[in-house]
């Protein structure tokens, strides 16, 4: 059930665009991953797919300015095929060089938009800082990871969300906007949830505690993984899944392939739950058709027999499409159309530092490797560049 709690409250106007916080003119785009609203339909995003609905609030859009020369993009977040943000950096003379930019028309042009003040950053003393993106709505976005930030016309303005803690993921789903956030308290995080537009936060009671890795939400479903106490007194990754399809009002939990180790999930129609764990060293992708109480274990591989990294990220595309961008030996994409019984190499040549993938629709997806965006419009079997310009 739920319990009313936490609220947030918005202060700190940033800047107009250019890099982070500069107020010249609108020139060069602002600052701003899945997993999954982290890859989803129809907005990824390794968290969540929101929703692509008008706010009533409704502002003017940003009619934005050009793009920052050499622009390497971090994060994407949509709320249509068509309706893209992307989070990165560019060159700038004044820190923080935090970028956004945001395309109406799936790619083919660009412009770049404010930014909160906050540096493309998990660590250090850089509390503040961003690493992810997401919008609800064409009006409602949050940058976030580890500090959160929120806009309410588009990316127009950024202002601090006042939300304590690090908030260490975000998706939107059902028209509710999901965090969970580590409020210092020697590991242990809690599930807060709000709607888009909204200041005010509460926390989501659920089974067991819970760990700060991947959250999955689609539509009324919500998937977490479990934690535990450790011998330190620190929280660490749990043998749980922690579920509920219903919004967060009731809850389920079953046991994970593999237990104690991090988990990230995948929805696109329910029942049907994908999962990435780590094995070790290694990780594998699982499916279930039952909402995550039962997963086949198949163990999936790459092409070569292998496992694949522990970086690895899964997006899906269908009940039965799905592709992993993993950052180990494996080189390119790797696309399954049967479930994960097997995979085939796709996408660019080389080897890429991945931090996105996910798709927007059954064929439409986008991944971010090395600082560069590749789309696909055939659900994953080939992908072309996008110029960010």
């Amino acid at each position: 059930m739920r319990v009313a709690g936490v609220t947030a409250t918005a202060a700190a106007v940033v800047a107009l665009a250019g890099c982070s916080g500069s107020p010249s003119t609108p020139a060069a785009p602002a600052s701003s991953s899945g997993s999954q609203t982290s890859p989803g339909h129809p907005a990824p995003t390794k968290s969540a797919r929101p929703a692509g609905t008008p706010h009533p609030h409704s502002a003017t859009i940003p009619a934005g300015g050009s793009v920052p020369a050499k622009f390497h993009a971090m994060d994407f977040t949509a709320i249509s095929g068509d309706t893209w943000w992307l989070l990165g950096r560019a060159p700038c003379a004044a820190k923080p060089c935090t970028s956004i930019v945001r395309t109406t028309d799936g790619g083919a042009h660009f412009v770049g938009l404010p930014a909160p003040r906050a540096p493309l950053s998990t660590g250090g003393p850089h509390k503040d800082g961003v690493t992810q993106i997401r919008f609800a709505d064409a009006d409602d976005g949050y940058a976030f990871d580890p500090g959160l930030w929120v806009t309410q016309d588009g990316g127009g303005h950024w202002s601090r969300g006042v939300l304590s803690g690090h908030v260490e993921t975000l998706a939107i789903g059902g028209g509710r906007v999901f965090a969970v956030v580590d409020r210092g308290t020697r590991g242990r995080t809690v599930l807060v949830e709000s709607t888009p537009g909204s200041s005010s936060w509460s926390t989501v009671a659920t089974p067991d505690p819970i760990v700060g890795g991947d959250l999955w939400v689609q539509g009324n479903d919500v998937f977490l993984q479990s934690s535990f106490r450790d011998r330190s007194g620190d929280y660490a990754y749990g043998k749980r899944l922690v579920a509920s399809t219903d919004g967060g009002h009731t809850w389920f939990t079953t046991k994970l392939p593999v237990p104690g180790l991090p988990c990230d999930f995948d929805q696109v129609d329910p029942p049907v739950l994908w999962e990435r764990c780590a094995t070790g060293m290694q990780s594998a992708v699982w499916i279930s058709h039952d909402n995550g109480r039962r997963f086949r274990d198949n163990e999936a591989r790459d092409p070569n027999g292998e496992q694949f990294s522990n970086g690895a990220m899964l997006a899906a595309a269908s009940d039965t499409v799905a592709v992993v961008a993993d950052d180990g030996d494996v080189k390119g994409l790797q696309r399954t159309a049967d479930q994960g019984r097997t995979y085939r190499q796709v996408g660019p040549p080389g080897r890429w530092v991945w931090t996105f993938v996910g798709f927007t629709d059954e064929q439409h997806g986008v991944a971010i490797g090395s600082g560069r965006v590749f789309r696909t419009e055939d659900s994953g079997l080939t992908w072309h560049e996008v110029h960010v310009s």
